[in-house]
């Protein structure tokens, strides 16, 4: 392991890594028994640990201090699903600004309007990684897609990204407000979702008059949102 290096890691319940942390641990860092880490059980609490090598390729974090709970991230995000490693692009870096829950979204002009078989398993892996990476305490929650009248059905405190929108709205979000941000696909919302948001009275929040990839409007949307609130 690199000096000065303390490696940050998710644990169960058990306080163990799950074996994938473990085997990165042992083989990629080289770690021993007795090395400094920072563990997280993914919902706020995070601890200074260190490391204690049990049976074969097991490690445990023995806790040696409480770090100052984490409060959950204010802001979800709800997209459509870019195509390829975009989608992983778009679940890394949102998880690294900070997301509490990531919502797929099936909408019209979609180009991937299906949930393929293995998706949230891969996305899961990769925001655990991110959120490592960023040492935050809280792992957001990766739902399966939706349609999207379904998914305002259910979560109707919800901002859209949306060129034609008011820049000034961003100033009426705030972090207690517990917010979605929609981002919607690069051919744009239909006039039928248009509509809907706008019978919904959703404010709707533009970034520029260009249009965006999916997961750049998403980064760009994020950072917005946290430089608003």
């Amino acid at each position: 392991m690199s000096a000065g290096h303390i490696p940050y890691f998710f644990v169960q319940q058990d306080l163990c890594l799950d074996p994938e942390d473990a085997f990165h641990f042992i083989k990629v860092m080289r770690g021993r028994d007795g090395d400094p880490m920072e563990v997280s059980d993914g919902c706020g609490r995070h601890w200074t640990a260190r490391a204690r090598r049990e049976g074969k390729g097991q490690v445990r974090a023995e806790i040696l201090e409480d770090l100052p709970v984490e409060s959950p991230p204010p802001v979800a995000l709800s997209s459509a699903l870019p195509k390829g490693q975009r989608a992983s692009y778009l679940v890394e870096k949102s998880v690294e600004i900070g997301i509490c829950d990531l919502h797929f979204i099936s909408m019209e002009n979609a180009a991937q309007k299906e949930w393929s078989p293995g998706m949230l398993r891969r996305f899961e892996a990769v925001a655990r990684s991110a959120a490592a990476q960023a040492r935050r305490s809280w792992l957001p929650a990766i739902h399966e897609m939706i349609p999207l009248a379904a998914f305002l059905e259910r979560h109707p405190r919800s901002a859209v990204l949306e060129k034609s929108g008011n820049r000034r709205a961003w100033e009426g979000l705030s972090s207690e407000d517990g917010w979605s941000l929609l981002v919607g696909p690069e051919g744009g919302w239909s006039p039928g979702e248009i509509a809907l948001f706008k019978t919904r009275d959703l404010p709707l929040l533009t970034l520029t008059d260009h249009p965006l990839r999916i997961e750049t409007a998403a980064v760009a949307g994020l950072a917005f949102f946290y430089r608003s609130i």
